[in-house]
């Protein structure tokens, strides 16, 4: 798991505004905003594993004045329930295609909520036709997400 600290008072939209286009250049020594940019294993498996693992760590207070922890949900259900983006109906946040789809239900067993559903979110992600949904939690005691 590749977090890195940002300033969480600028306004994101995509992984490609929260990770600067995948470069991290965006990175803030003093952020208070945790991205989660990446999830990697070699195993398929692993890394519903190594997400639950790390977010304990940031549950716990691992990462010191972090108030809030975000990342970007890849959809890969949607293209087994459509052939293409263009087939996708208008969704809302909750919708239960989304609440059912395997990898947002691994941040939501952590505790993330849904905070943004993005249709131009990952574009590399065929599985996800190109949507992603911004899920975040709070941490470090802190009430407003």
């Amino acid at each position: 798991m590749y977090y890195i600290r940002i300033d969480e008072r600028k306004k994101y939209y995509s992984w490609f505004d929260y990770c600067d286009n995948g470069t991290c250049e965006n990175f803030k020594n003093d952020g208070k905003l945790l991205f989660g940019v990446s999830i990697g294993s070699i195993e398929k498996h692993m890394g519903n594993y190594l997400f639950s693992m790390g977010m304990d760590k940031i549950i716990e207070g691992y990462y010191k004045n972090v108030e809030k922890v975000c990342m970007c949900s890849r959809i890969p259900s949607l293209s087994r329930s459509f052939k293409r983006i263009e087939d996708v109906p208008c969704l809302e946040l909750n919708d239960e295609i989304l609440m059912r789809d395997h990898v947002v239900k691994m941040f939501l067993n952590k505790g993330c909520k849904p905070m943004e559903l993005c249709k131009d979110g990952y574009y590399l992600d065929q599985e996800s036709l190109g949507y992603s949904l911004t899920m975040g939690r709070l941490v470090n005691g802190n009430s407003s997400l």
